[in-house]
């Protein structure tokens, strides 16, 4: 692209002038171009040659009436200035995870461009670019980010550094990829042979929507994670799938609405009680005279592993009134019955409980009553 340099100036005082040379040069040392070669005897010059952004020197020389040419006259700097570039155009944006791509239509004239940039409600435009950028094209690499909105726009820039139109601004919506901080477990509990942890979410409670459990069998273990993911709002795992005497790790992992999970928190260790004993159900008893005095009782052969007590009721009876008392009556006893070889001569009453090879005791059943004629 050119831009024509307009030149004029005042007739010569003296009568003898019969025309000008006009000269050129990129530097006041020269070298010098005369650009009319045959003279000129206007007092103006149109130099369609100059291109915008360029600092050019023009002299002039007067011609006598035998063609002699005088000395010539100062230099005269002229920054050759184009026309402003127009606005860019079809500004378009590609969002990935840690930068925005942005692409726009080349100007006609343009010899770079500059973009700027606001985030969310600001009014204040930030330019990116340092330097003036050639190409169409510019990535703003913003790292990660909790979601949100930016906006930008761009400009030209002519070969005389003239700056063009302002592009319309192009909103972009950011991914949230800012992975949560893990939860904090707040407390833990194995006893009843199964885990309890209680959690919260970490500040920010809002970034969390999420939590996994991961569970190993030591503090270098990373774990895998166990059961289905627990919403912030239940603040509670119950882990059922332990042994009873074995130690377990649990981590906490948070995860946002956006998906993104972040790193496990600080590792818990648990040791797992042994389970509650299941309840007998009520036996059956009946008072016997024969061949002696004697109660029998008859009940569900206990679980595996487990054996059966048998206990007496002395006292007002039914329930744990004042003046109660249980004794040792029969067992332990694997099987389905026991014998009391020596009831009680007033009413006697029973129950019966389960006991584990650790001698651990269960809660006691319900209580039969015997008649004793």
């Amino acid at each position: 692209m050119k831009t024509p340099v307009e030149l004029q100036w005042q007739a010569n005082a003296s009568a003898n002038t019969r025309g000008y040379l006009v000269e050129r040069a990129f530097q006041t040392s020269g070298p010098w171009e005369v650009l009319t070669p045959r003279g000129t005897t206007a007092r103006q010059y149109t130099d369609r040659e100059a291109r915008p952004g360029s600092t050019l020197f023009y002299r002039l020389r007067a011609i006598g009436p035998r063609g002699d040419v005088g000395e010539p006259c100062l230099p005269l700097p002229v920054n050759v200035r184009g026309e402003v570039p127009a606005a860019p155009a079809g500004l378009a944006a590609e969002v990935g995870h840690s930068r925005v791509r942005l692409n726009w239509q080349m100007v006609a004239g343009a010899a770079a461009y500059h973009v700027e940039r606001r985030a969310g409600e600001s009014r204040a435009w930030s330019r990116l670019t340092s330097t003036a950028t050639p190409e169409t094209r510019y990535d703003d690499v913003y790292g990660g980010s909790p979601g949100g909105r930016f906006e930008y726009r761009v400009y030209a820039v002519a070969p005389d550094e003239q700056t063009g139109e302002l592009g319309p601004a192009l909103a972009v919506a950011l991914p949230d990829t800012t992975p949560p901080p893990p939860p904090p477990i707040t407390a833990s509990s194995g006893e009843n042979g199964r885990v309890r942890l209680a959690f919260r979410a970490a500040a920010p409670e809002a970034d969390t929507a999420l939590v996994l459990v991961l569970r190993g069998a030591g503090a270098e273990e990373p774990g895998l994670v166990i059961g289905d993911p627990i919403t912030v709002g239940k603040g509670e795992f119950i882990d059922s799938w332990v042994e009873a005497g074995k130690r377990y790790v649990y981590r906490l992992v948070a995860v946002d609405a956006a998906g993104n999970r972040g790193d496990p928190g600080v590792a818990v260790q648990v040791r797992v009680g042994a389970p509650p004993l299941a309840v007998p159900g009520r036996p059956e008893a009946r008072y016997l005279a024969e061949p002696f005095a004697h109660v029998k009782l008859t009940f569900a052969a206990p679980p595996k592993g487990l054996r059966v007590l048998v206990e007496a009721g002395e006292g007002k009876g039914e329930g744990k009134g004042e003046g109660e008392h249980w004794r040792p009556a029969a067992g332990p006893v694997v099987g389905g019955e026991a014998i009391d070889p020596a009831p009680s001569r007033a009413t006697p009453r029973y129950r019966l409980r389960y006991q584990s090879g650790n001698g651990g005791q269960g809660e006691a059943s319900a209580e039969v009553v015997v008649g004793v004629p």
